[in-house]
């Protein structure tokens, strides 16, 4: 099934979900009325079903609720700062893992050493591969970044 997150809990039991997730529903995934997905919001897993959908959202009615299988420890990785590409992949394989914080570091031998501004660009793009992560492995939150 399906699994996407949300920003809010639902309210009276209606979650709505916009921008490009819904677009993904609707055009990649040829979802309809009546199909059922997973949404997941802080920890929650959310069985739904879709009463309504249009080319900006996805209105889905709540069907079912269970905590996410999240592990029972919080695993925070600090890891020191390695080049871009070797950056995207332990930020993908430590989320499928069960990373709850990623927390980069700059060390005496870093080699890459990226200033605020750059970081700010790099940043957005690895909390996108730990929502795509997040969703192929069935976790139930978005690690979080820290600096």
């Amino acid at each position: 099934m399906p699994r996407f997150f949300a920003s809010q809990p639902p309210q009276g039991g209606i979650i709505t979900i916009d921008g490009a997730d819904a677009q993904h529903i609707g055009k990649s995934l040829r979802m309809a009325v009546g199909d059922e997905l997973t949404v997941c919001c802080d920890g929650v897993d959310y069985q739904c079903e879709i009463i309504g959908i249009t080319r900006e959202d996805v209105t889905l009615k709540v069907i079912g609720e269970c905590p996410s299988s999240e592990p029972n420890i919080e695993l925070t990785l600090f890891m020191a700062m390695p080049k871009l590409d070797k950056l995207e992949l332990i930020v993908q394989k430590s989320v499928e893992l069960g990373t709850v914080r990623i927390c980069p570091v700059l060390t005496k031998r870093c080699v890459s050493r990226p200033d605020n501004e750059r970081f700010k660009s790099k940043r957005e793009r690895l909390q996108k591969i730990a929502l795509e992560a997040a969703k192929q492995s069935g976790r139930g939150i978005i690690p979080r970044f820290r600096t």
